[in-house]
């Protein structure tokens, strides 16, 4: 029969197995991350420096109840960055950022006389991430009772594209690209490549595209 010693050496060696091949898939998951990220990053701030130059007309429209239509736009103020982490003491890409802004020279000067509509104007203003200023009306009292809204007619929009420590995907968070609003989706690294980016790159230039039909919409 065998003896404790052996009995748990048995189960310390299958631990160590465990703990080694779950470190191998960690390493793995990121290297791949790593390669996909790469690209996004190069294909994204050789992109942005393009359209820096040449400052593209969009032809989007924002929508924002109670404010206006941000419209008119024009592609500026490209920005791409990235962040590593350490994996087993070794650095691989952890995330990707690109940000660029739906340019326009228009302020939109809102009055809100009930402050009931006052609160609505800055929790959709807070929702779009929005910059705004406000001048509070008071009564008598101090009390608000609404306010006058300016409102930069520019729109900031932000592109992450994340990897994931426990499964070989990216996950892409867009906000403000085609509306206002968060969107989020996954897609295998494999598939992360230059015609993906290039799909990406017609989204941001409101063309036909394929970007979001080749991920999966997480909610």
């Amino acid at each position: 029969s065998m003896g404790l010693l052996d009995e748990l050496k048995q189960q310390a060696d299958a631990v160590s197995q465990a703990q080694a091949n779950d470190a191998d898939r960690a390493r793995d998951i990121a290297q791949r991350a790593d390669a996909a990220l790469q690209k996004v990053y190069a294909y994204l701030d050789a992109f942005g420096k393009q359209l820096a130059v040449i400052k593209p007309p969009s032809s989007r429209v924002f929508p924002l109840t109670g404010v206006g239509r941000f419209e008119n736009l024009v592609l500026a103020d490209f920005f791409a960055d990235y962040r590593k982490k350490l994996v087993d003491d070794k650095e691989y890409l952890d995330y990707v950022h690109f940000q660029y802004q739906y340019a326009s020279p228009k302020v939109f000067e809102v009055v809100k006389d009930t402050i009931t509509q006052k609160e609505q104007v800055e929790q959709y203003l807070w929702e779009a991430n929005l910059r705004f200023s406000v001048d509070e009306f008071r009564n008598e009292r101090g009390r608000v009772t609404g306010g006058k809204f300016k409102i930069p007619g520019t729109v900031g929009a932000v592109i992450r594209a994340d990897s994931q420590a426990d499964r070989p995907d990216i996950v892409f968070t867009l906000r403000n690209v085609e509306r206002f609003e968060t969107l989020k989706l996954s897609y295998a690294t494999e598939a992360v490549d230059d015609a993906l980016m290039e799909e990406l790159a017609k989204l941001i230039l409101a063309r036909p595209n394929q970007f979001c039909a080749r991920g999966t919409v997480l909610l």
